[in-house]
C-alpha cells in the first residue's frame, strides 16, 4: 500500500494521526474548505517537521511565482521573530515543508501577496513579505487576529494542510513616497520603509518591511498589529539595510495600521540621521 492510499484510507475510517500530548487532527479547515491530503515525506535532515497543502481560494488574484503563497513557523506569537522558518509556493495547492531546530512552541501563518509595489526588491524577489490588504491565515482559524501555539516536545512529522480565502486581510499602511534630495535611488541605494513598534525607531515589526529601488513610486506594509505603530522611510546610501549617519529620513506617527490606511510621504536632505 503507498502513501497516499494509507491517507485516504485513513480519512475514510475517521483514523487520526498521533501527535505530542495526543491526537492531532489531519487537516486545519477555514471557512468548511476540503484541502488535499498532505504529501509523503520522505527522509529529512530534520526530525521537527510540519508538512501539508497550502491552498488559497479567494478572488483578490492567481497565485504565480510573483504573487505567491507563503507560509511560515514563528516562536512569536505576534510573528516579530527574526528567526521565522518560511516557504514560498508559485503553485496554488501544493505542498509545504517545514523543518524546525528543536522542541518548542510555534505558531502558523500563511498569506496570499495579492498585491505588490513596483521596484520592491523584496515582493520581485518573491521573498515572502505580506503587504497590505492581503488575504491570511493564522492557525487554527478561528480569529482573523489571535493564534493558537502549537507544541512540539519531540520528534516528529505534523501533516497540517492550510486552505483560506479573503475573511482576513493584513492591516497596515500603504501610499505614495518620493524623496526630494540630491542622491540618486537606484537598486545600490533603495528606500527602506518600516514599521515600528515604538516611538525611538528601535523594534522593527519584522512582518512589516520594505526595499524600493525607484523614485517616486507606492509602498505597501502588511502588519499583524492592530495597535500603534510608527512609520519610518530613508534613504539607504550605504545599502546596508540599516539607518546609517548621513542618510536622509522621515518618520511618521502614531498610526494605527488597518487594511486601508493611507500615508503619503516625502522627504529630502533636510533631515539626516546623526
Amino acid at each position: 500500500m503507498n502513501q497516499k492510499t494509507q491517507w485516504r484510507r485513513a480519512l475514510k475510517t475517521k483514523r487520526m494521526v498521533w501527535g505530542p500530548g495526543g491526537v492531532f487532527a489531519l487537516m486545519v479547515l477555514i471557512n468548511v474548505s476540503c484541502s488535499s491530503p498532505a504529501p509523503s515525506v520522505g527522509p529529512q535532515p530534520n526530525p521537527f517537521i510540519f508538512s501539508g497543502a497550502l491552498t488559497y481560494t479567494g478572488s483578490l488574484g492567481t497565485v504565480d511565482s510573483t504573487h505567491n503563497l507563503a507560509i511560515e513557523m514563528n516562536s512569536s506569537p505576534a510573528f516579530r521573530t527574526s528567526g521565522a522558518f518560511k516557504k514560498s509556493n508559485a503553485v496554488n495547492g501544493d505542498g509545504y515543508l517545514l523543518g524546525m531546530p528543536g522542541a518548542g512552541v510555534y505558531y502558523l501563518l500563511a498569506f496570499f501577496r495579492s498585491s505588490i509595489p513596483a521596484c520592491d526588491v523584496y515582493g520581485s524577489s518573491g521573498f515572502p513579505i505580506p503587504h497590505q490588504g492581503d488575504p491570511y491565515f493564522i492557525y487554527d482559524g478561528s480569529l482573523c487576529g489571535g493564534s493558537t501555539p502549537i507544541t512540539v516536545s519531540a520528534p516528529v512529522t505534523l501533516p497540517i494542510n492550510v486552505s483560506f480565502d479573503d475573511s482576513c486581510l493584513l492591516n497596515g499602511v500603504s501610499g505614495t513616497i518620493a524623496y526630494g534630495g540630491t542622491s540618486i535611488v537606484s537598486s545600490s541605494q533603495g528606500i527602506y520603509v518600516a514599521l515600528y513598534t515604538d516611538s525611538a525607531y528601535v523594534n522593527l515589526d519584522f512582518v512589516a518591511q520594505e526595499y524600493l529601488t525607484c523614485n517616486s513610486t507606492n509602498y505597501s506594509l502588511g502588519s499583524l498589529s492592530g495597535s500603534t505603530e510608527y512609520l519610518q522611510a530613508f534613504l539607504d546610501l550605504a545599502g546596508t539595510g540599516k539607518p546609517a549617519p548621513g542618510d536622509p529620513f522621515v518618520q511618521y506617527g502614531p498610526i494605527t495600521p488597518s487594511p486601508t490606511l493611507n500615508v503619503n510621504l516625502a522627504f529630502n536632505d533636510t533631515t539626516k540621521f546623526p
